[in-house]
């Protein structure tokens, strides 16, 4: 059949413009079923490859160690019961790390003896201790009843309300 031609054209069948419409609609939806599996595929395939890569550590690593594995070995970095190596690793992620090095000063201006049996270590609101102790809110922490470790033994009590906030 010759399009240029009108005598080379024959009558449709009957029905032939249904099956034609019919195809047309069985076209979109294959096209629109093969766009929605492939991507679908494709948000599981980036699925899959972040939980195969794994979880994203949100704490900046310096020196090897995160900042929480810093904060849960200051107290025995202050102490220098760490191995030299983690001391070391310690002293490098302070040199790169200003809040961490903060957060260590703090701690050790709580524990330095000297400024415990001073008056100004007593800065507490409503919390009371014995009579030998000093009660001291460092390092931000709320009506913290605790001596800092100054050179007498003694055991602060506080008040109901009080209770020990760490940062």
């Amino acid at each position: 059949m010759n399009e240029h031609d009108p005598e080379s054209w024959r009558p449709c069948r009957a029905g032939e413009f249904a099956e034609i419409g019919n195809n047309l609609v069985l076209l979109r939806r294959r096209r629109l079923a093969m766009q929605t599996v492939s991507s679908l595929c494709g948000v599981f395939l980036v699925i899959g490859i972040v939980l195969w890569l794994g979880p994203v550590n949100d704490l900046p690593v310096y020196a090897t160690i995160t900042c929480s594995e810093c904060h849960s070995q200051m107290s025995a970095y202050q102490a220098q019961t760490l191995s030299p190596s983690q001391m070391q690793q310690m002293d490098a992620h302070f040199g790169h790390c200003p809040g961490c090095k903060d957060r260590y000063e703090k701690l050790k201006e709580c524990h330095d003896r000297k400024a415990c049996d001073a008056d100004d270590c007593d800065v507490s609101r409503d919390c009371k201790a014995s009579d030998k102790c000093k009660v001291s809110n460092c390092m931000s922490w709320n009506c913290q009843a605790k001596t800092c470790q100054s050179s007498h033994d003694c055991e602060a009590k506080s008040s109901t309300d009080c209770e020990r906030k760490p940062l």
